[in-house]
């Protein structure tokens, strides 16, 4: 019986046609540190160094909020002379 970590997965692209995966269909995986624990999906990510067969899809970084700066406060040093 195989035991995989929960919540940590990582997602392949298929670039060319598997059995059962079409090409362009994301497959999620269960992994580690970027790596599938899988054997079949770790073999394909090495046979895609050679072939391009599939990649691993990079989780798409969230845009930082934009903080304005607001304008300086400049105080009145003069006095009413």
């Amino acid at each position: 019986m195989k035991h995989h970590c929960e919540g940590i997965m990582i997602e392949i692209k298929i670039n060319k046609r598997m059995a059962n995966h079409a090409v362009g269909d994301i497959v999620s995986v269960p992994g580690d540190d970027g790596v599938p624990l899988e054997t079949f999906w770790r073999r394909r990510l090495i046979d895609a160094e050679v072939d391009g067969c599939c990649e691993i899809v990079m989780p798409a970084l969230k845009a930082a909020p934009v903080l304005r700066k607001s304008e300086p406060v400049i105080e009145d040093t003069k006095g009413d002379d």
